[in-house]
């Protein structure tokens, strides 16, 4: 009851008692008489003072309102405590029934937070909840006692709870991992919190539920992933039939959507290729869930190779058919890369092995069978590099060891190393082997073997060369230096340094050309030759040639400077003294030109005789000739004999003067060559012809081999038979009676080879050397010796032409002359520069003596 309410009821009750009484002394006549009237003026009224009954009157209204009001007190006193006896019932009552409901929110073990005006109230409890504040404050603070994330949670949706009464009901997690159930609603107006424990029933199936909503999640995350990838993808039922497919899937059947490719209950592939998956799948089933096999399709319009790959859904079954054709394509490529990459290891010297990361071998090329000669078939079967290692021990294959399992671990280390590893193996069969091992990044080890026995024998005598070579060095007598390509000294001898009077400690610097050139002034104060050294050692490219010159010297020497450009840029020099050389090349070279003029006096004197000569001789010949012929009148046997003999001398000298102009001509270098195509063959015969009569007289027999594949070459025909003419007159002039002649001519690449052979006496190995020199002659048998200029006059003419003149004679034997002609001008200038090439070659080097005590000294690198 309000207690406004009760107050009205109150006042009510304590005026009762007034009313009661003013009641009774109306109704009571006796009352009533002694009371006077109002309006009587007599009796008692009229004995009285109105003063004194005024105030009698208002002392008994007083008495009676307080004896009234004591009444009444009385009996609100009596209905107040009526009321408070029924008040404290109901409370009673009220407080077992909050005592009954606390028992009973305390029996389902939740705990309810009310969110009043006054602030937050607790209701309940919660056992079993260790870490569970007790204070309303500190419950409330949820991210003290509950997971960040689901506090998070919480306390959002308690917050919508508060401004909006939106309930809500979720599960949270403390941070002990305990589960609690929370449930937000209204009542009375005020938010309230209610968390309780989560029975085990109901813990099992919120557990279901959240897999439940985890796995739809993740099915449906799947699918959208599935959806996304580029190959066709589908789940069908027991029965076969399609329940979903990408998108990829739907674009392969050329469809908007995968339920339009659902509806139109299309395959991607033809019913054997479902077969066979279905079969694949039946096949795995008692082993594994998944088949994967490999099949050609034509979704796409073009022949493709899928990769389909099934996995069993219960009685049902998920697909996937991803296009392998380009990775079938590269797989292909791959094989034949790596076949052509075998086959060319097995092309190479090297010894090359690849063992995986479970230590077998992979591959082993020809070479590496060969160096181990190990059985091919136990090599295919693909032994361990342990075993490899074993069976080479006990075969005596590789190097001894003094502890072999630690060297074989040591070797087998390689596989956990990230460096390679190089070592030389010397086995006993005195081979060395270059061993290097090659970590492979993903696992396993590549061996490569090098036999390099050789190459460490070829070092070991290139050392040796070296050595050597640098005792050469250090024993000449010129003066050696070695430049680089820009002008520093690499290296030089004592006799460089002892020839340029330069201290050694400044030489083993390495200066530069222009220091060299700086100190050298006192010596050699010629700026151009100095230039002209420094351009050669720093020359580069076309510009690097060899180049000599000679240098005078302040000191009255003689120095000889030969620069020769080496491979890599460098530049070698060498100094030579020759002082004394050059004094006596100068005597040589005025006694040359005294002899020079000298010869050419003499041959001006005996072209001037001939000359001189011939005319009267010609004279001569003519009226012998006519005498011979009788043209002035018949002659006797005598007279004819006569006349034939000076007709024969007169023809002998005749072609003895025609030899010698013919040599003079030839050493005043005015002789000519009148140069056409030629034929030997009939130079042989023409030749033949103009010593039958001498052939016939000295009782020979002259034989021509002709060669009509020769053809012809270019020569001069006149001199090519003057050349035959006197071989075989000097044949006739030493071959015995009843000899012979042979003439041959053949060919050989761009050279004619014309040889004269008779079977005479031969000449002496000691005039052989002299024979082509003029006016040297041997006297045929125990005649008169010939003038000496036919052989000389041969040899002249021969190499006129380009050609040479070799001889070969055994005394007793023969003699044979072989002329060689060159077929052409361009022949010629070859075969002139081969014998400029040879003759250098053959020149013998100047030994000047021994060097003093002396080393070559390499100079400071630049």
């Amino acid at each position: 009851m309000p207690a406004l309410d009760r107050g009205i009821i109150i006042g009510r009750r304590t005026c009762a008692p007034l009313v009661l009484l003013a009641a009774a002394l109306k109704a009571s006549p006796a009352a009533a008489a002694l009371l006077p009237s109002p309006g009587d003026k007599s009796g008692l009224w009229a004995a009285v003072d109105p003063r004194t009954l005024a105030t009698t009157s208002i002392l008994l209204s007083l008495a009676a309102a307080a004896l009234l009001l004591a009444f009444g007190l009385i009996s609100a006193r009596r209905s107040a405590a009526r009321l408070l006896a029924g008040q404290q019932s109901q409370f009673i009552a009220l407080q077992a029934d909050i005592d009954r409901a606390e028992g009973l929110l305390e029996a389902q073990g939740q705990l309810s937070i009310v969110y009043g005006p006054g602030g937050i109230s607790l209701h309940g409890s919660l056992a079993g909840i260790e870490n569970l504040p007790r204070e309303a404050s500190a419950i409330a603070n949820f991210r003290a006692w509950i997971e960040p994330a689901t506090a998070a949670a919480l306390e959002q949706a308690l917050a919508r709870l508060r401004a909006g009464g939106e309930g809500f009901a979720t599960m949270i997690r403390t941070s002990d991992g305990e589960r609690l159930e929370a449930l937000g609603r209204t009542a009375g107006g005020l938010p309230v919190l209610i968390l309780r424990a989560i029975s085990a029933d109901r813990l099992e199936q919120m557990r279901l539920h959240e897999r439940l909503a985890a796995l739809e999640s993740e099915a449906a995350g799947l699918r959208d992933l599935l959806d996304s990838v580029p190959a066709p993808a589908w789940i069908r039922d027991e029965n076969g039939t399609l329940r979903w497919v990408n998108s990829a899937y739907a674009r392969a059947l050329g469809c908007n959507g995968s339920g339009e490719a659902l509806a139109s209950a299309r395959e991607l592939f033809d019913p054997e290729t479902c077969k066979a998956v279905a079969g694949a799948l039946a096949q795995s089933a008692r082993h594994h869930r998944t088949a994967s096999i490999n099949m050609s399709g034509s979704a796409t319009g073009e022949r493709t190779t899928f990769e389909i790959s099934a996995v069993r859904l219960g009685k049902g079954e998920a697909g996937l058919a991803q296009n392998v054709s380009e990775t079938e394509a590269l797989r292909d490529d791959m094989s034949r890369l790596i076949d052509s990459h075998a086959r060319t290891l097995d092309q190479i010297n090297t010894a090359v092995a690849i063992f995986g990361a479970d230590t077998k071998l992979r591959f082993a090329n020809a070479a590496y069978r060969k160096l181990w000669q190990l059985d091919a078939k136990w090599l295919d079967s693909a032994p361990t590099d342990g075993e490899i290692l074993d069976r080479l021990r006990s075969a005596e294959r590789l190097p001894e060891q003094p502890d072999y399992r630690k060297w074989k671990a040591q070797q087998l280390k390689s596989y956990s190393s990230l460096e390679p590893s190089r070592q030389l193996w010397h086995l006993p069969d005195g081979q060395t082997l270059r061993a290097v091992a090659e970590p492979h990044p993903q696992g396993g080890v590549t061996y490569l073997y090098d036999d390099v026995t050789e190459t460490l024998a070829l070092k070991s005598r290139h050392t040796a060369m070296m050595k050597v070579q640098s005792e050469t060095l250090d024993n000449l007598a010129e003066g050696v230096a070695l430049f680089t390509s820009d002008g520093r000294l690499r290296l030089y001898n004592a006799a460089f340094a002892r020839m340029w009077r330069l201290p050694v400690a400044d030489l083993d610097a390495g200066p530069r050309i222009d220091q060299l050139i700086a100190w050298s002034r006192a010596l050699v104060d010629d700026a151009g030759v100095w230039s002209r050294i420094k351009g050669r050692i720093t020359a580069l490219g076309d510009a690097r040639q060899t180049d000599t010159l000679r240098l005078e010297r302040a000191d009255q020497s003689v120095v000889d400077c030969l620069l020769v450009p080496l491979p890599g840029g460098d530049t070698l020099v060498t100094y030579v003294d020759v002082t004394d050389t050059a004094l006596a090349e100068r005597a040589l070279r005025e006694r040359n030109e005294a002899l020079e003029q000298a010869s050419k006096i003499k041959s001006a004197f005996i072209r001037h005789v001939s000359y001189v000569l011939r005319a009267p001789l010609t004279t001569i010949t003519g009226y012998t000739d006519l005498l011979a012929r009788e043209a002035t009148g018949p002659l006797n046997d005598k007279q004819r004999e006569y006349a034939g003999h000076v007709l024969s001398s007169s023809h002998s000298l005749l072609a003895i003067i025609n030899d010698i102009l013919d040599l003079a001509t030839i050493d005043a270098g005015t002789m000519e060559l009148e140069l056409a195509p030629v034929s030997i063959d009939e130079i042989m015969r023409t030749a033949a012809q103009g010593l039958e009569d001498r052939i016939r007289q000295a009782d020979l027999t002259l034989e021509l081999a002709e060669s009509g594949d020769i053809g012809t070459f270019l020569a001069d025909g006149k001199r090519l038979t003057q050349i035959l003419f006197n071989l075989v007159s000097n044949a006739i002039s030493h071959s015995n009676p009843g000899g012979s002649i042979s003439v041959t001519c053949s060919r050989e690449d761009d050279e004619v080879r014309l040889e004269v052979a008779d079977q005479g006496r031969g000449i002496p190995p000691e005039m052989q050397e002299v024979v082509f020199e003029r006016f040297e002659s041997l006297a045929p048998g125990a005649g008169q010796r010939g003038a000496g200029l036919g052989l000389s006059l041969v040899k002249s003419l021969v190499e006129l032409h380009g050609g040479e003149v070799q001889l070969r004679s055994v005394p007793g034997q023969g003699t044979t002359i072989t002329c060689i002609f060159p077929i052409s001008p361009q022949a010629a200038a070859r075969r002139r520069q081969a014998r400029q090439i040879l003759s250098a070659s053959e020149r013998p080097e100047r030994q000047d003596g021994p060097a003093p005590d002396g080393l070559a000294r390499p100079a400071a690198a630049g």
